[in-house]
């Protein structure tokens, strides 16, 4: 074959993995692997690469790896984007990747938040109790600088302190200038009035600076209805006891798509959560184990009644989370087996990182 062109597709961010796969040294002198293949592929005759990556690694994967392979070889550049597909392809309409799974108090894995992605945009859903949701992210293959929507449902710490880290962070990659356009963080008024005091406490000026601005904090209403992702949104208050929580239903080609927060299902839910396609409701503890973790005591339900009220609500499939982790090895196996018992259609129990195609 004449000219030979060697295609080397890194555009994965190694959320299995944990990392940076592509730039991780392998060899004693600190190789990687693609250190070996593009040296193999020059003595077998290449001489030309092109890399497929995606763009915000041009820097690091240019330091890493290209510099090296131009010493070899012509070096091209491709950017994988979810935006620029070939024509007649589309993306699917939703997926949603839990960054985690857990309780306020777990230390084996981290706080419940998650992902929606669709139409090439990304939705976070709270953001767990800390600067954990940026190792959870990069873990998960997603740049902080992908996020320019997020939601949060309600004000206790597990779910709130990962918005204030992504604030920060997001606001110092506009000034180093690798974020573009503007993040917009959604939530009932009185909890958006608390993110924004934290905010402006503990940032220093040169990042708050964008609050207003490139920072859009989005107050919604009990039944206001937003499109998000590229589908219409309805968000409800879920008459919480305990703080003032919102639930959303997102309306997606396959059926409707809701989350109920980390509270049982309610009255006041029961109109959006009753024929979803896909409920998200949180499941303390297995039944067998309430009188272990208590989980009335906190307002919260076991994995019967979860499935149960899937049930009563005619869902078809049913995810679990916002779970203890003293079962986490075999969460998935039990949870599973106690919800089929009361609950026919697909049960769902992820672990931290897993992706769950929706349509």
């Amino acid at each position: 074959m004449a000219n030979p062109v060697l295609v080397v597709m890194a555009a994965g961010m190694g959320s299995r993995y944990g990392g940076l796969k592509q730039i991780d040294p392998v060899g004693p002198n600190g190789q990687i692997i693609m250190h070996y293949s593009i040296y193999d592929a020059w003595k077998a005759g290449f001489r030309r690469v092109v890399f497929i990556i995606k763009e915000e690694l041009l820097d690091a994967f240019r330091e890493r790896i290209g510099n090296a392979a131009e010493k070899l070889m012509q070096v091209d550049y491709v950017f994988q984007s979810p935006d620029k597909l070939p024509e007649g392809c589309t993306m699917p309409e939703g997926r949603t990747k839990p960054l985690g799974t857990g309780h306020a108090m777990v230390t084996r894995c981290y706080n419940t938040c998650f992902l929606l992605s669709g139409n090439g945009e990304r939705l976070l859903v709270d953001a767990g109790g800390g600067n954990g949701i940026l190792v959870q992210l990069e873990k998960a293959g997603v740049s902080v600088d992908e996020i320019h929507t997020i939601y949060v449902t309600h004000k206790h710490v597990d779910h709130v302190m990962g918005v204030i880290w992504m604030i920060r962070t997001i606001c110092q990659n506009i000034n180093r200038g690798t974020y573009r356009g503007t993040l917009t963080v959604c939530a009932h008024q009185e909890l958006l009035d608390i993110i924004r005091s934290i905010v402006m406490m503990l940032i220093r000026e040169k990042e708050t600076r964008h609050i207003g601005s490139r920072v859009l904090f989005v107050p919604v209403a009990d039944g206001e209805e937003r499109e998000i992702l590229g589908h219409k949104t309805v968000f409800f208050d879920v008459r919480s006891v305990k703080a003032k929580q919102f639930g959303f239903s997102m309306f997606l080609p396959c059926g409707k798509f809701t989350c109920l927060g980390d509270e049982p299902l309610s009255p006041s839910g029961e109109p959006y959560a009753r024929g979803s396609a896909w409920l998200m409701h949180e499941a303390f503890c297995l039944e067998s184990q309430s009188d272990i973790f208590t989980p009335h005591e906190k307002l919260h339900s076991t994995v019967k009644e979860a499935c149960e009220n899937a049930a009563r609500m005619g869902v078809e499939n049913l995810i679990l989370y916002h779970t203890e982790d003293r079962n986490l090895p075999r969460r998935r196996e039990l949870y599973t087996e106690e919800g089929r018992a009361f609950f026919g259609g697909r049960i769902y129990v992820p672990d931290d990182l897993d992706r769950i195609t929706i349509c």
